[in-house]
């Protein structure tokens, strides 16, 4: 792996947009009390020498991979989403009305540049499958129930005598195809919980409350 400094000092010839990713441009911050999970995603980026961001939990520390180069984002403290960069640079990751993080916003010398999180990521990682996790009360139904649980890493639902996995739809929010017969979303309340499933199936719209365990 590629020490920082070691980079910055080798890249300090280089362009600017060079020296901005590899001294750290892409740092990732988690707000006050803010899971690490929240940031981990791929992060697609323009104007820059390389197209996506990864980032990642690695041994407890947020890590990125930008192209050939990779680090650990140091916290900021008393700003929520915010790291450094070797003091060279901030990133702040910018959190929808979901309270999902959606984007990147890097800034560094009055230059700022955006990374768009994949919107699949978003709804569908092995993270954020938990939000979903639980048990529903549902109206209008044949069966009284529906439960959602974790199975090998994807969103499991068991709805009377049928069960299946749940496929996270692109660019849509805490939504989720079921086997291409029905369509789960989910609706937070103003703590970003949890508190409404939708299943539209043939026409049709169902809804259902999380059974408090």
């Amino acid at each position: 792996m590629k020490k920082m400094a070691r980079i910055f000092s080798v890249l300090m010839v280089g362009s600017l947009a060079v020296m901005l990713i590899t001294t750290g441009l892409y740092a990732a911050g988690s707000p006050l009390g803010a899971d690490i999970q929240d940031y981990v995603g791929t992060y697609t980026v323009s104007g820059l020498p390389f197209e996506k961001v990864v980032v990642s939990d690695k041994a407890g520390k947020l890590h990125y991979v930008a192209g050939e180069y990779e680090g650990d984002f140091t916290e900021i403290s008393g700003k929520a989403d915010t790291y450094s960069a070797n003091g060279e640079a901030t990133v702040t990751f910018m959190r929808n009305a979901a309270g999902k993080v959606d984007k990147m916003k890097l800034e560094i010398q009055g230059e700022s540049y955006e990374g768009m999180r994949s919107m699949e990521e978003m709804a569908g990682s092995s993270v954020a499958l938990t939000d979903y996790v639980g048990k529903y009360k549902m109206e209008n139904l044949p069966f009284e129930f529906i439960v959602l649980s974790m199975k090998d890493n994807q969103l499991y639902i068991t709805a009377g005598d049928n069960e299946g996995t749940l496929t996270a739809m692109p660019n849509q929010m805490d939504a989720f195809d079921a086997g291409g017969q029905a369509t789960i979303k989910f609706t937070r309340d103003d703590q970003k919980k949890i508190n409404k499933i939708v299943v539209e199936a043939q026409g049709q719209v169902f809804e259902g409350t999380p059974v408090t365990q």
